[in-house]
């Protein structure tokens, strides 16, 4: 249980005197949500999906099984953008400029496509 109080305080913004209590409700929360969500089937979309992919902790096979799920539910476009680091830290490090240069891009794609 420490190391779930640890990634809280961390990642969250939870303090860090929160009570053991509170700790172990979040905790059984959280996981019940991850086991629902690998029970969901994702049904193909019909708008464009941009993936952002940490690549830290997967092997070049995991990163491309992931990337084709999405590929297989993307009605309309797909595109998919390696990051250095794992998924915690991708938004605190030095590849936030490559997350924040793809988010540009794919929302000026967005405002030339509303203008035509």
């Amino acid at each position: 249980m420490a190391e779930f109080r640890d990634k809280l305080v961390r990642f969250n913004g939870m303090y860090p005197g929160i009570e053991d209590a509170q700790v172990e409700r979040y905790f059984h929360l959280y996981n019940h949500n991850r086991l629902a969500m690998a029970a969901y089937e994702c049904a193909p979309q019909a708008g464009r999906i941009v993936l952002i992919q940490a690549r830290e902790g997967f092997t070049r096979t995991q990163l491309h099984e992931l990337r084709s799920f999405w590929r297989r539910r993307a009605g309309n476009g797909y595109r998919a953008r390696l990051v250095h680091g794992g998924h915690w830290d991708m938004l605190e490090s030095a590849e936030v400029h490559r997350v924040s240069q793809t988010l540009r891009q794919e929302l000026q794609r967005f405002d030339t496509q509303e203008a035509q």
